[in-house]
């Protein structure tokens, strides 16, 4: 639904050129060079003739049906640019995380919590007795998932305490 129309505030419906149209009898007759068609209402407009007041009206109605309708259109511009906008915004804000979190990550020192390889051989070679490697785990761990052996499975066991008859 639009920010700025709703049921109440859409488009009239009508036209000045509908309006022309339904009374271009009237108009044609009435709307001549040098003849003053005063504003509704006015002193000057209750003094004028029948058919003058009823086209001062049909004026005016035209004049205001033209400005409701650009009103409402100029509404309409404004929802579309709003929903660009939102769009646009929505955009920026996926760009600032992504750059946010790449930032982060750049910013971390990955490094600063773990040995580096030097240390590690340094810390091999000044303790002789440090667990060797043990090939064999090592392939047990790439097949299984675990370095410790397999045990045989077992069977059930009956509970202790029962009384089996």
């Amino acid at each position: 639904m639009s920010r700025f129309l709703d049921d109440q505030h859409n488009r009239t419906g009508y036209s000045s050129d509908l309006i022309r149209e339904q009374y271009s009898d009237l108009l044609s007759r009435t709307l001549k060079p040098g003849v003053r068609i005063d504003l509704p209402g006015s002193a000057e407009w209750a003094r004028l003739p029948d058919d003058l007041k009823n086209t001062a009206v049909i004026c005016a109605a035209m004049w205001w049906v033209d400005e409701q309708n650009a009103r409402i259109d100029h509404l309409a511009e404004m929802d579309d640019l709003l929903d660009q906008i939102a769009q646009l915004d929505e955009a920026l804000n996926r760009l600032i995380e992504r750059r946010a979190s790449i930032a982060v990550s750049l910013a971390q020192e990955w490094g600063r919590h773990r040995p580096t390889f030097a240390q590690l051989e340094a810390y091999r070679n000044s303790h002789p007795d440090a667990r060797p490697v043990d090939p064999e785990a090592v392939r047990r761990w790439v097949e299984t998932g675990s370095s410790t052996h397999r045990l045989a499975p077992t069977a059930p066991t009956e509970a202790k305490g029962t009384n089996a008859a």
